[in-house]
């Protein structure tokens, strides 16, 4: 499946570094790097020909940052993350199955393995649209955080 990740990060080349080596090499990813760090450009898009790194002028925060790559990107489908979200390989293959099957949304996001701890999602009301794709299980919510989701 061909999507774009926009990793926004600050002073996080080790966890940036992990995310790159887990999504697949067809994968275009675009790092906006709010740290202003001129060498992590070289370094990364010398030894990752896919990803592309954006230095800005000024440190742009979450919120300017991921646009800047949302609109920097080309591909249907914008995977939006900040830097210090643990995800495994298999998130990024289930997001690719699950992309696969179920196009028709604006917004999408994972959720976290432990949801007694945090959810990333907020319901509103009690009822919530579900749909089960495979293995995986589909709400319907009414706010997402944002601190990783999938955008169509």
């Amino acid at each position: 499946m061909d999507f774009t990740t926009v990793i926004v990060s600050f002073k996080s080349f080790h966890l940036v570094e992990n995310h790159i080596k887990n999504i697949s090499k067809e994968n275009k990813i675009i790092i906006i790097e709010n740290s202003l760090d001129k060498n992590l450009k070289i370094n990364i898009e010398k030894n990752y020909p896919n990803v592309t790194v954006i230095i800005p002028e000024t440190n742009l925060g979450y919120g300017k940052a991921l646009n800047l790559g949302i609109e920097k990107s080309s591909t249907k489908f914008v995977f939006c993350m900040v830097a210090d979200i643990d995800i495994s390989k298999d998130c990024f293959l289930n997001i690719s199955n699950i992309l696969n099957n179920f196009d028709d949304f604006s917004l999408m996001a994972p959720t976290y393995f432990d949801e007694s701890i945090y959810k990333n999602y907020t319901l509103k009301t009690k009822e919530s649209k579900n749909l089960k794709i495979s293995q995986f299980l589909i709400k319907e919510v009414d706010e997402i955080d944002g601190a990783i989701m999938i955008i169509n």
